[in-house]
């Protein structure tokens, strides 16, 4: 410091101060701005529940898919042996000169063909087993270590008679979308009071000295205290843009959420279709599986008494195995339709702590 002015002479001064100010939340600017910081983060919060949901939906697509591969790559190694059992026969006959060679030639054909869509089916064993593993955060071979089950569609994917229309209103992305709404009101009304005058306290205490002796004496210390009013007049049009910018954000927010919702009723609406027309077919089928069991018990007891060819056992057996891969097939998507639709309305078909 040049104490006086005269340059050449240099002394050291020393100071140390500390300062405070509190602004005035007069107009409640800042108490809306902290609610819309709080609403944004609540609604991050509820989009890790939403890819939580979706997690778990995508896994127990994936574990029916699995189940669905199996049960397919067992009737297909069914209809490779029974297509091996004709192939042999017809080879018999053809020896014993009972029929002609277009019968074994298209016999052997159809047995070529069993045996390729059994190893699709295997394939296709392989493919669903490992889109499980992955998803589960485990190594490609994981699924190995797991058993197929029974191709049963549980309670929790039934049709129930009704579904309550507010269950829509749990979905944590709904959820999600109703608090970035209110977020962004919040923030137009923070915005608006950026408009307003305020009133700022300041305090400020310290000293200061040229001499280090003096540095804490009484007349190197000072302090002020006082207050300081902001008007907002030349900005350069700063204010008004922020406040059109939470507007626009607003209304964003707003067409977003009319948007989530009109589509989400769309969704669970053609799902409730889908799963009332899969569960009228899976009624049907299941008087016609039963039909063709019976029949193939028939025939197989009239075989056993000798009073039909083995032939005859296998023809019928290929529309037993493909009214059984029916069965399954409409098992599976019944269940698949059931986890989306289950997914669309945040966790289940009922409210409450009893929810499925």
């Amino acid at each position: 410091d040049d104490p006086l002015l005269e340059g050449k002479s240099y002394s050291t001064l020393r100071t140390a101060n500390v300062g405070l100010s509190y602004t005035f939340d007069l107009w409640g600017g800042k108490k809306d701005a902290a609610e819309a910081a709080l609403g944004q983060a609540r609604a991050s919060e509820l989009d890790r529940q939403a890819s939580q949901l979706t997690l778990a939906a995508n896994v127990t697509r994936a574990w029916n898919n699995l189940n669905l591969a199996w049960n397919n790559a067992e009737l297909a190694q069914q209809n490779a042996e029974r297509a091996a059992g004709i192939a042999k026969i017809q080879q018999q006959y053809v020896s014993a000169g009972l029929t002609s060679d277009y019968q074994y030639k298209q016999a052997l054909s159809q047995q070529k063909t069993a045996q390729a869509e059994l190893t699709q089916a295997q394939q296709q064993v392989t493919d669903a087993g490992i889109q499980l593993s992955t998803l589960i955060g485990k190594g490609p071979d994981y699924w190995h270590q797991l058993k197929p089950a029974q191709m049963n569609v549980p309670v929790a994917a039934m049709l129930p008679n009704a579904i309550p229309a507010e269950l829509l209103g749990r979905r944590p992305d709904v959820v999600a979308a109703r608090w970035r709404v209110e977020a962004a009101s919040k923030q137009i009304a923070a915005s608006k009071t950026e408009f307003y005058p305020n009133i700022n306290l300041v305090a400020e205490a310290g000293t200061k000295s040229l001499l280090g002796d003096a540095f804490f004496g009484a007349p190197s210390r000072f302090f002020n205290v006082g207050p300081s009013l902001s008007l907002p007049i030349f900005d350069a049009g700063k204010r008004r843009a922020d406040l059109a910018e939470s507007d626009a954000d607003y209304d964003l927010a707003v067409a977003q959420y009319n948007k989530l919702l009109i589509s989400s009723l769309g969704n669970i609406s053609d799902t409730i279709t889908q799963l009332q027309s899969i569960q009228d077919q899976l009624a049907q089928q299941e008087s016609a599986n039963q039909l063709i069991h019976s029949a193939w018990d028939d025939l197989h007891s009239e075989y056993a008494a000798g009073l039909r060819p083995y032939l005859d056992v296998l023809t019928i057996q290929n529309q037993l195995i493909e009214s059984d891969q029916k069965m399954v097939a409409l098992k599976a998507q019944q269940i698949n339709l059931a986890v989306v639709l289950i997914e669309d309305l945040g966790g289940g078909f009922q409210s409450g702590s009893s929810k499925v």
